[in-house]
């Protein structure tokens, strides 16, 4: 039988892309998560995937949303990515968010961002995959992204 401390750690040496995921629920309201995984999927169509963890509070709005957007975090934005990983917080105050297409939140001074369509969604065990077809991109001037590995945030790239 499969340890599962030794798989999270495999897991944890992984090194991911740091991402916050929004959409705009039923009333209008901004929703999110840190995404603990994405990717693209495809370059014809162009697709993305994420998965989220059916037990977030932001669940069903992502079960319903037609739209969602990705904003990948720059190491400065390490304050933003835990915020949006924390349950009942307050995460769209202080200005970290402007609107972008559909009314969707971007994260500000983001590396980069995807806006998508709600193309699929999947039960992944505890997760729901979404694919999200990509209707728009963003590129911030920001040369350095953060990754997540071994349980820790670090910065890649260049900084010129």
């Amino acid at each position: 039988m499969l340890d599962l401390q030794r798989f999270k750690d495999a897991l944890a040496s992984a090194p991911t892309s740091v991402v916050v995921v929004t959409t705009l629920d039923a009333a209008g309201q901004p929703r999110g998560f840190t995404a603990g995984s994405f990717t693209s999927l495809s370059l014809s169509p162009p697709l993305v995937l994420v998965s989220l963890d059916r037990r977030a509070e932001c669940h069903e709005a992502f079960e319903q949303a037609g739209h969602f957007a990705v904003s990948v975090l720059a190491p400065e934005q390490e304050a933003l990515a835990r915020l949006m990983a924390t349950r009942g917080a307050e995460k769209f105050t202080g200005g970290h968010f402007a609107a972008g297409p559909h009314g969707l939140p971007l994260a500000r001074d983001a590396v980069a961002s995807f806006v998508c369509r709600l193309e699929q969604r999947h039960p992944g065990g505890d997760h729901t995959i979404l694919i999200g077809a990509v209707e728009d991109v963003g590129l911030g001037g920001v040369g350095r992204a953060m990754v997540h590995f071994r349980r820790g945030f670090h910065a890649v790239g260049s900084a010129a």
